[in-house]
């Protein structure tokens, strides 16, 4: 009765083993999926150094866009003043001509 026992269960471990994936099949299936995950992860770096990057192009194009402005800005303003300067001079030449 035990020797037919034995046999049962070698047999039972035989028909498990050959039923399923073999454990060298579910390491390597495990180590391609670890692979993709390193390429994901290092793809994601790579686009993340990318937007990085932009990002710090985009405030260096910023910057210098608000200090143009400003310099704009600064010359309208000169000019403003000087021709104001031009109309309150010309305005007192009419004055004084109306006058004399």
């Amino acid at each position: 009765m035990s020797s037919m026992l034995r046999g049962i269960k070698s047999k039972s471990h035989l028909s498990l083993a050959s039923s399923g994936p073999s454990l060298e099949d579910t390491l390597n299936k495990m180590k391609d999926r670890l692979d993709g995950v390193e390429q994901q992860l290092a793809e994601l770096a790579s686009q993340q150094d990318l937007e990085e990057g932009l990002a710090a192009q985009a405030r260096a194009v910023d910057d210098k866009f608000g200090a143009l402005t400003e310099k704009m800005e600064d010359e309208l303003n000169h000019l403003s003043m000087r021709q104001t300067d031009e109309l309150l001079a010309l305005r007192k030449e009419n004055e004084g001509s109306l006058k004399g």
